[in-house]
């Protein structure tokens, strides 16, 4: 009789293998931080929940001009990149508020040259005009590059930073 022919029942395989012939890999279940889970790509670590929109068609998060310029402002804060997420909106996969927020636990959302119907978000609000909506405090500012630019705009910027971040 061949091998490929024997049959054992289940309880002569038990008795056979008392113990298991392969150890399984523990499996992890993926956590919410890990990199396959997010959908928009994002430069910073996020530890303070803070994001960052910026609209810039020809780079990936935006240029080093005013990501220097960016980097003082967040200095002035007292943050930095690794408390922040800087989300490029031209290539972002998921731009509805609703998203951002669940995917970047986001507190605070600096919206640079980012329309707030961009987002979805259900009001609209002018320039340097701190709104909260459902426990999110928005920000909605001309573009970094305007800002670097125009004094009256960056002291407008910085007043409404120091609320935000209690300077």
């Amino acid at each position: 009789m061949p091998l490929h022919d024997i049959q054992l029942s289940p309880q002569l395989l038990t008795d056979l293998f008392k113990t298991l012939l392969v150890v399984p890999e523990p499996v992890n279940s993926p956590s919410i931080n890990d990199p396959i889970l997010k959908k928009n790509k994002s430069l910073g670590e996020n530890k303070k929940h803070i994001t960052i929109l910026v609209n810039y068609s020809d780079f990936a998060f935006l240029p080093d001009e005013q990501l220097g310029f960016l980097t003082n402002m967040l200095g002035a804060c007292k943050l930095n990149l690794g408390d922040v997420a800087i989300l490029n909106c031209n290539n972002a996969t998921e731009l509805n508020y609703s998203d951002i927020i669940s995917e970047f636990k986001s507190k605070t959302i600096l919206l640079f040259d980012v329309s707030p119907s961009v987002l979805q978000l259900p009001i609209l609000f002018p320039h340097f005009q701190i709104q909260k909506h459902k426990e999110t405090a928005y920000l909605f500012s001309p573009s970094l590059q305007e800002l670097q630019s125009d004094k009256l705009l960056k002291m407008n910027l910085w007043s409404c930073l120091k609320i935000i971040f209690n300077i």
